[in-house]
Formats: structure tokens, sequence, C-alpha cells
């Protein structure tokens, strides 16, 4: 905190009728430097689709002031695996690495592939039909 300002990283009282899950981690740069990433995921249910808010906070390295980035796209993407990862987090700043949003990212589950090949008797020949 600096100022009376911070970074929102965790909220003990979600919303009536969403579930929330929410993720961060400090992490390190390759530079020396540190960041912290945050993703909080609401789920909506039926009521309407989930949305998911990614953010980064850093200090600028021109400026050496604090930034805070709204990530999307594949941006986004990087920083939740990064989040949910966190190998390389610092230590005692990362909570929600354990959640199922997370497992099923880091470890997402093969899909069913269609099956495209022939079957074995058909050797690729069509027979016209005989008549009698």
């Amino acid at each position: 905190m600096r100022g009376g300002q911070g970074v929102p990283i965790w909220n003990a009282n979600p919303p009536p009728g969403v579930t929330w899950t929410q993720i961060y981690a400090g992490l390190a740069e390759p530079n020396g430097r540190e960041m912290l990433g945050t993703w909080s995921h609401f789920d909506y249910g039926d009521v309407k689709p989930a949305e998911d808010f990614v953010f980064r906070y850093d200090l600028d390295p021109m400026s050496g002031l604090d930034r805070t980035q709204l990530l999307s796209g594949k941006d986004a993407d990087a920083m939740k695996l990064r989040v949910c990862r966190a190998g390389d987090a610092l230590p005692g700043l990362a909570r929600g690495q354990d959640s199922i949003l997370c497992h099923n990212l880091v470890n997402p589950k093969p899909e069913r592939k269609p099956v495209t090949t022939p079957p074995a008797h058909n050797r690729g020949q069509s027979v016209p039909a005989v008549k009698h």
C-alpha cells in the first residue's frame, strides 16, 4: 500500500448467487523486478456468461510509477497460466492455485477426437449395386 492505495487481491464477500474464484501470485520477472498478477472469475450460472478480469500490477520501468494493466486476449491467457502455475511466485504471495479453475487450466482433460478413419472393411473402392 502506498498513500491509501493498494492492489485488490482477495475479497471474502462474493456477490450473492455468483461463484467467484480468485487467484493471485506475486511473480519474479527475468529482469529482477517483481509484479503481481490477479485473476478474478465470476460464474453467474444460467443468468449470464462467466466473466474474467485479469490484471498485472507492477512498476513502469521508464517512469518508476505504479502501473495497473487490465489484460485481455493472449496476454490475459498467459497471465492466467502464470498465476496458476506460480512456479516463480514470491514466497507467501500466492493463492488460488489449488482451485478447480487452475487445475483445469494447467492439467486440461484430453478431448476425444472424432474418428476419421474409414472402417477396416473399406478398401477405398466403391462397388456399384448389382441388379438381378
